[in-house]
């Protein structure tokens, strides 16, 4: 089924294929939080999300149900940087609920490498994500 919100709603695992070959395959959960290939990240993200994908950087940040700030705001505020949210969703899976959020990198190389350390201090998961992922 190409209808995502479907197997997140029914199914316990799944499969991608391409081209009648399994290219990647597991939880519901572990497969649309963290899309491995180019196929999947072309199912799972909006249209207009992944063709974005190919001009900039963007940092992806998973939230699993565990966090108890406000993300985004404490990024504004302990790093003094305003960042750019160009995607975001929440979704119901396997009883529990999971997001993410697609930020916009900062330019700034030292900017990056700052949220970067934030994140990691914070333990908030996050991944580089452009068209190279």
């Amino acid at each position: 089924s190409h209808q995502m919100n479907v197997i997140e709603q029914i199914c316990n695992k799944v499969a991608i294929l391409d081209h009648s070959k399994i290219v990647e395959q597991g939880t519901v959960s572990e497969v649309f939080l963290n899309p491995k290939t180019e196929i999947a990240k072309k199912l799972i993200y909006s249209n207009e999300v992944h063709s974005s994908f190919q001009k900039n950087r963007f940092l992806r940040i998973v939230f699993d149900g565990n966090a108890d700030e406000p993300i985004i705001s404490s990024i504004a505020l302990d790093c003094k940087m305003l960042v750019s949210i160009e995607y975001a969703s929440t979704k119901t899976v396997d009883g529990k609920i999971y997001g993410q959020t697609i930020l916009r990198a900062p330019k700034e190389e030292k900017d990056l490498e700052k949220l970067k350390r934030y994140l990691n201090i914070k333990k908030i998961g996050f991944e580089e994500v452009s068209d190279a992922n």
